[in-house]
C-alpha cells in the first residue's frame, strides 16, 4: 500500500515531476564551438547506470526526450531504475539534424548544427601576474 507522509499531504502521488521521475532540462547556453569554429547544440546526459539498449532518444517537433529504464530481478532481489529528461529545442535548431552518441563511460551526447549567428560562450584563460612581496 502506498502511504503519503504529512510532507506530501495535498500533493498528487502520481505527479511524476514531484518524484523526480521526469524533469525538463534547463540549459543556460546549449551551444558550443568546436575547434574548427563550427557552432553546435551540445547536450550531455549521465547514462552510466544504463545499458545502451535501455536508452531511447526521440524528438517530437521541438521536444527532445531522453528516456532510460533498467529492470533486474533475481531470486532475492528486484531492481528498477528509470529516468526521463525533456528539453525544448531552440527554434533555430533543426530536429532532423540531431545526432546522439554514447561514450564508453556512459555519457550520452546529443548534438545538432547551429546557425552561424548564434552566440556561444567562449572560454578564455586570463593570466595571473604574480607580484613579489616587498
Amino acid at each position: 500500500m502506498f502511504k503519503l507522509s504529512p510532507w506530501d499531504a495535498g500533493r498528487d502521488p502520481f505527479d511524476m515531476a514531484h518524484w523526480g521521475l521526469q524533469d525538463v532540462l534547463q540549459v543556460d547556453s546549449p551551444y558550443v564551438e568546436d575547434v574548427s569554429g563550427n557552432k553546435k547544440l551540445n547536450l550531455k546526459f549521465d547514462c552510466s547506470r544504463f545499458k545502451p539498449e535501455e536508452i531511447t532518444v526521440k524528438a517530437i517537433d521541438r521536444n527532445l526526450t531522453v528516456h532510460a529504464k533498467h529492470e533486474e530481478s533475481g531470486p532475492d532481489k528486484r531492481m528498477y531504475r528509470e529516468f526521463t529528461r525533456s528539453y525544448v529545442l531552440p527554434e533555430n535548431v533543426d530536429p532532423s539534424k540531431l545526432t546522439s552518441s554514447l561514450s564508453s563511460d556512459g555519457v550520452l551526447c546529443i548534438e545538432a548544427p547551429a546557425p552561424k549567428d548564434v552566440p556561444t560562450r567562449r572560454e578564455r584563460l586570463i593570466p595571473t601576474e604574480h607580484l613579489a612581496i616587498q
